[in-house]
């Protein structure tokens, strides 16, 4: 047995081109003029390394037993498997320590360390003067690993397939109108929007993580109320709960950092910035905690007032609070008088705030908690004294105020009301390339939830389905599934109301490419039942036999069973059709024969995979001659096998439309039916030559004729 050595000649190692070489050696080396002392002892350590990766286990060292308890974990043979393995493996390995002296190393060639397959033999020579080997694997690495991680995560595309099976679950229905030839088109309204919704927010963390579960309960909080005054609350209870995810988050991080700087500054007292805390805290209308926080900075002077002052002017959704028009009038006395000055900006900041100030909002840390003061904080008198305590227009006032605002934000800003991920792409990208990442004739684009806040503030607006595409939530084009389920959740809950958008360009859009993310991730049956949701009745047949048809020939479906959930609405002939269309495709005219007769309607096709693929292959299987010269007499054929005996079968079941046609067809079916019912009444059966030539060559032009090939 012979293996590959990369050595570690100047060549070989630091060149283009690698040279290698046989082991054990024969004659090859005295080519490069070179002797078998010439190998180093990391050139050999390294070609044990490459043998033992296939055996599982390395060898210790050089000078040692193989008995040695010196191993390494071996690099896989796969190409991607060592970036599979546990970071901590890739480090550095002690495999030997040789016992021998620096002089006495010198017989031993070359020192200079060597690589393979991902493996590097490094020679060094200790402290102490001993010559020790080390075996350091190569793991390859762009951008770090965590950043390789992430783009693993990123790369796996949710496709929301338990959301799916809720779907059928929760009774949503089809239309009865659809034309001859076409599957019935499936409605998002005519589902029942509060058992789908129910549904959706049990499997919604587990399908799209946290935030795709607080799209669908933002989608509650808007949709699925009686009034405004009620989608104003709940709305309001929505925006608290996220928000004190994010407060929490940040404060934990914020503590964690002060401790490390406490901890090098010796410092013990504590911690000053309580009152941002506080102001944080109220971001997520949560002044209990603000007023712990306030605690917790050791009471000052104004704790007592501004304590008092908190509790009084907290944050409300519903506009009216009186006590917040007294705090603005004061707010505006203590400007005139200059005391921001001797306050401080973070307590100056805690009474602009609750005094309704919504310059304060850029100090929020994302666009949800700036969106929750002008909820909560920025509502005027004069505002609650228009809708006389209805709340009509308040969420839209609420909406207008926050966009006006956005404008005088520059594009760095975090409180713009962006996704996640063009935030995290800034911090990575210069200001240059960030004016023009959307400069494309495309405007930037808005979070998902702010476009379904902004949808619910003024629904009588011209608004469609492109507003929640993909770009919404993430930057790959593929991930539609959110936009996809969003969406129908959301025609489901405007009922009447969002018919008018079911075969709007946008939903039709983005049905079409959901059903193509699910035929790329392997999930045909479901790219079926989205397909279903196409409004234009050619297209919607054309997506589902396409995908039926594809997909019986890559999973060979067995339609012969009990018909899937999600294909309730589909004829089974349309099954039996693109199963026998899959077996044509890879050659199976037995299975292609079986198909079409379960099809109902293709007697015509049916007959011609049996006369003109089966029929000819039959006849010569069973024939026999005599070996003599000259013409043949008479051609005898065997009794039937079993396949002939099937044949013979199938066409006795087409031998009634055969009958009752008049076509090239039913005459070939019918003669090759004649020659069947003779075989198999005589066993042995013997027929002249030109009976069966004349057979085939029609079957032939049957063949040709009724598949589209030239005659």
């Amino acid at each position: 047995m012979s293996y590959g050595l990369v050595s570690g000649w100047d060549e070989d190692l630091y060149g283009e081109a690698r040279v290698n070489l046989p082991l054990p050696f024969a004659g090859d080396v005295k080519l490069k003029g070179l002797s078998n002392v010439t190998l180093s002892k990391a050139s050999e350590l390294l070609w044990r390394a490459s043998d033992a990766s296939r055996l599982a286990h390395v060898s210790a060292a050089l000078d040692l037993s193989e008995e040695s308890e010196n191993t390494v974990l071996p690099l896989l043979s796969t190409r991607d498997a060592a970036a599979k393995q546990d970071k901590e493996s890739a480090g550095k390995v002690e495999v030997a320590t040789t016992t021998k002296a620096v002089s006495d190393s010198a017989p031993l060639g070359s020192s200079r360390s060597c690589a393979r397959a991902g493996l590097l033999a490094m020679p060094f020579a200790g402290a102490d003067g001993r010559c020790q080997i080390r075996l350091v694997r190569l793991v390859q690495s762009r951008e770090g690993d965590a950043e390789e991680d992430s783009t693993e995560r990123d790369s796996r595309i949710p496709v929301g397939e338990e959301l799916l099976e809720a779907q059928v679950h929760s009774g949503l229905s089809s239309s009865s109108s659809a034309p001859l030839g076409a599957p019935p088109m499936l409605r998002p309204s005519s589902a029942d929007s509060k058992v789908l919704l129910d549904e959706y927010l049990k499997l919604a963390k587990h399908c799209f993580g946290t935030d795709g579960a607080d799209d669908f309960e933002l989608l509650r909080a808007l949709f699925d109320c009686r009034g405004k005054r009620e989608v104003l609350h709940k709305l309001s209870a929505w925006l608290a709960r996220v928000n004190r995810r994010t407060v929490a988050s940040h404060l934990q991080k914020s503590a964690a950092m002060g401790r490390t700087m406490r901890l090098l500054s010796g410092e013990t007292c504590a911690n000053p910035r309580g009152t941002e805390a506080a102001f944080h805290h109220l971001t997520a209308n949560s002044p209990r905690q603000a007023l712990r926080a306030l605690q917790g900075t050791g009471a000052g002077p104004y704790f007592d007032r501004l304590a008092a002052v908190l509790a009084a002017c907290g944050g409300s959704a519903v506009p009216g609070r009186e006590q917040r028009r007294w705090l603005r009038k004061q707010v505006e006395e203590w400007r005139r008088q200059r005391v921001p000055e001797l306050m401080g900006p973070d307590l100056w900041r805690l009474y602009s705030l609750l005094a309704g100030d919504m310059e304060v909002a850029c100090d929020a840390l994302d666009w949800r908690t700036a969106f929750g003061i002008f909820l909560w904080y920025g509502q005027s008198d004069e505002e609650a004294c228009m809708d006389v305590g209805t709340c009509e227009h308040a969420l839209e006032r609420v909406v207008q105020s926050f966009l006006s605002a956005m404008v005088k934000q520059v594009s760095s800003s975090r409180i713009r009301p962006v996704p996640a991920y063009a935030l995290e792409g800034e911090q990575r990208m210069s200001r240059d390339e960030s004016e023009h990442r959307f400069a494309a004739g495309q405007e930037e684009p808005m979070s998902l939830q702010f476009r379904a806040i902004q949808w619910a503030g003024c629904l009588d607006a011209d608004c469609d389905m492109s507003h929640f595409d993909y770009m919404t939530h993430s930057k790959n084009p593929q991930d539609v599934a959110l936009s996809w389920h969003f969406v129908v959740v959301l025609l489901a809950l405007l009922g009447q109301d969002g018919t008018a958008h079911e075969g709007g360009h946008a939903f039709q859009r983005l049905t079409q490419q959901y059903s193509q993310l699910l035929e790329q991730q392997g999930k045909d049956e479901w790219a079926v039942y989205v397909a279903h949701f196409v409004s234009d009745h050619r297209a919607r047949a054309a997506m589902v036999r396409r995908l039926l048809i594809s997909q019986a020939k890559a999973c060979q479906w067995d339609f012969g069973g009990e018909v899937q959930p999600c294909w309730q609405s589909l004829p089974l002939a349309w099954l039996w059709h693109a199963r026998a269309l899959a077996c044509e495709q890879v050659h199976d005219w037995c299975g292609a024969l079986a198909c079409w007769q379960h099809c109902g309607g293709e007697e015509a096709r049916a007959v011609t995979i049996a006369c003109g693929y089966l029929l000819g292959p039959a006849l010569l299987g069973h024939a026999s001659s005599p070996y003599k010269r000259g013409a043949v007499e008479a051609i005898q054929l065997a009794p039937m096998n079993p396949a002939a005996r099937w044949l013979h079968r199938s066409l006795e079941d087409l031998s009634a439309p055969m009958s009752s046609n008049d076509v090239l067809w039913a005459d070939v079916g019918r003669e090759s039916l004649r020659v069947l019912r003779y075989w198999a009444q005589e066993g042995c059966a013997r027929f002249e030559p030109e009976t069966l030539v004349r057979l085939h060559w029609r079957c032939e032009r049957l063949r040709r004729g009724m598949l589209g090939l030239p005659s």
